[in-house]
């Protein structure tokens, strides 16, 4: 039997942007920010053992520590959106959105480096990216970033790893591509993802237990209780320090990723960026029969007030996020028993 011919890329974006009303633009961009992603695949292919480096309030705005690859990445990919119908982009990287083409169709917001202090280590980092409508300059400004994450015509994820894979969605499916470093560009490698609806694997950051809420500590135990616990089956523990990781995992083997609001200084509302991170990550879930919630919303109906606005967020199979957000909203507030808690949900506004 003949074996079925490689679907590249630059293939599969004229059939699925076809029906869009900015199907062209989005597609451009696409191919702008894949381009891009495999320029910094082969570079980090080459290693890159610079220290971290402080950036002042000028540039992301937070005082983070930043690897130089976060200012590279930066540069490279709003560089290749500008020969794109973008008008604007929103990086991590910058406070406030970069105007690019006034006439673009498209704005995009994006991470370019997502888990840069594990370059260090040779571990996971990625790239996390979301397109969106440009709107009318009269609607105000940042109006096109500041919308719902149900407002998103595509995001996409790339994680760059022992391969290099591209997670993409257009809101009809989510698809798997993996970087042909020959040919320099992604083929299709699976259609259609579909995640388990139970969750065998979880992922939080442990080390960050005495700062949680009491009631994400509860669900927490039941799922290390394991078999002896009130789940009565045992669960896997999987944490690498990078959002792309834990999304690409589960949308390939499923389980559930818990990055919680806890009381440490600036992480009240969770360590993710709503528009850049959280909303491309959760349609990505989304469209692969996974959920994406903050404790008390869904995650593409929450309407950002500001473009860094922080969230924080649980994502994954469908029935273990629903078990966890039920879990957790079924204990009422008990003041100091969990002081970072509100009646709106799980987790402080």
């Amino acid at each position: 039997m003949a074996s079925q011919a490689a679907v590249l890329l630059d293939e599969y974006l004229p059939a699925a942007t076809q029906s869009m009303a900015q199907g062209a633009a989005v597609a451009a961009a696409l191919r702008a920010l894949v381009a891009t992603s495999v320029d910094l695949a082969d570079r980090l292919a080459s290693g890159h053992d610079s220290p971290p480096i402080e950036v002042a309030a000028d540039g992301n705005g937070e005082g983070d520590a930043r690897h130089p690859l976060d200012a590279l990445a930066h540069q490279l990919f709003t560089g290749s959106l500008r020969g794109a119908p973008v008008s604007a982009v929103l990086s991590g990287e910058a406070v406030d959105p970069i105007t690019l083409s006034p006439d673009g169709q498209v704005v995009v917001a994006i991470d370019p480096i997502d888990g840069s202090s594990n370059v260090g280590l040779n571990g996971a980092i990625g790239t996390l990216f979301s397109i969106l409508p440009a709107v009318a300059d009269d609607a105000g400004p940042h109006a096109s970033l500041l919308v719902t994450g149900d407002h998103q015509l595509a995001a996409g994820l790339v994680l760059y790893g022992p391969a290099t894979v591209l997670a993409l969605t257009l809101g009809a499916g989510t698809d798997l591509f993996v970087l042909d470093r020959a040919r320099a560009t992604f083929v299709l490698a699976r259609s259609s993802i579909r995640i388990p609806d139970q969750a065998g694997t979880f992922a939080i950051n442990m080390a960050n237990r005495r700062h949680w809420p009491s009631l994400v500590r509860r669900y927490v135990d039941d799922l290390l209780a394991g078999a002896v616990g009130v789940r009565e089956r045992d669960f896997d523990m999987r944490w690498v320090g990078a959002v792309v990781a834990d999304a690409f995992r589960i949308l390939t083997d499923g389980g559930i990723a818990i990055h919680p609001g806890d009381d440490r200084p600036g992480g009240r509302n969770g360590s993710l960026r709503l528009v850049s991170e959280g909303n491309p990550v959760a349609l990505l879930i989304e469209q692969a029969g996974g959920s994406a919630s903050n404790g008390s919303e869904r995650i593409l109906s929450i309407q950002p007030k500001t473009l860094h606005q922080r969230t924080p967020l649980i994502f994954g199979s469908s029935d273990e996020v629903r078990r966890c957000v039920e879990r957790l909203d079924r204990h009422p507030n008990h003041g100091s028993d969990s002081p970072l808690f509100r009646s709106r949900g799980i987790f402080r506004d």
